[in-house]
């Protein structure tokens, strides 16, 4: 699959298009394509569908970023829906790994919940990712 245009193009076309924008959660790569097929226009991946249908796990914090990015990754793989990915436990060892691997993804939007960072982190975050992510929207 080839990418004509960025994420967040897709995405600010897609609010253009339909509003309120419905944002419909998949759990698979599978559930993605049938959600652009039936014409949702962005989706959604939860840390607890990852944890719930790709390794059968409550969510309990039993699975890794790795886990939410490699599903990240079968997601962009297949559909070129714009993602919104929900990161509920990022640490403050694991932000240079969340830069990197988001920044080469289609990730329009990350959600970043119950972060486990001191103030100086969290305006590093926010100028490093968040803001370079959140910039292509508006």
């Amino acid at each position: 699959m080839t990418q004509q245009t960025s994420a967040g193009l897709r995405f600010r076309q897609a609010l253009e298009v339909e509003k309120p924008l419905q944002i419909i959660g998949t759990v698979n790569a599978y559930a993605a394509m049938m959600a652009k097929q039936v014409g949702y226009k962005a989706i959604y991946l939860s840390g607890a569908g990852v944890a719930n249908y790709s390794y059968g796990l409550p969510d309990l914090g039993m699975t890794s970023l790795d886990n939410v990015l490699e599903d990240v990754r079968r997601i962009t793989e297949r559909v070129d829906t714009p993602l919104l990915v929900d990161i509920d436990t990022v640490r403050v060892r694991q932000l240079s790994i969340l830069r990197i691997k988001l920044h080469k993804s289609v990730v329009v939007i990350v959600q970043i919940k119950k972060l486990f960072l001191n103030k100086k982190w969290l305006i590093a975050l926010k100028q490093q990712l968040m803001q370079k992510q959140i910039q292509t929207l508006l």
